[in-house]
């Protein structure tokens, strides 16, 4: 459902691209990205700065599974 991609640099800021491809609707892709947002600042061990890509079928997930998505995608990528 996700790409993620750790910046080099460190510190900064993560970034969240969400395509039409997963909604048309301006207020569907702000809501997942405010979702995504509030996961990575949950996280225990997510790395300062990340470049996550929302794939289609993200708008079907409720917020938990959202949440174990991204934190399985995280521990993935600090392994």
């Amino acid at each position: 459902m996700f790409v993620f991609v750790k910046k080099k640099k460190e510190g900064g800021k993560s970034i969240i691209a969400v395509g039409k491809s997963v909604s048309k609707k301006a207020t569907e892709r702000n809501l997942i990205k405010r979702r995504i947002r509030a996961v990575l600042r949950s996280a225990k061990n997510s790395p300062a700065s990340l470049f996550v890509v929302a794939k289609p079928g993200v708008l079907s997930l409720n917020f938990n599974e959202l949440k174990k998505e991204i934190e399985n995608q995280i521990n993935e990528l600090t392994k």
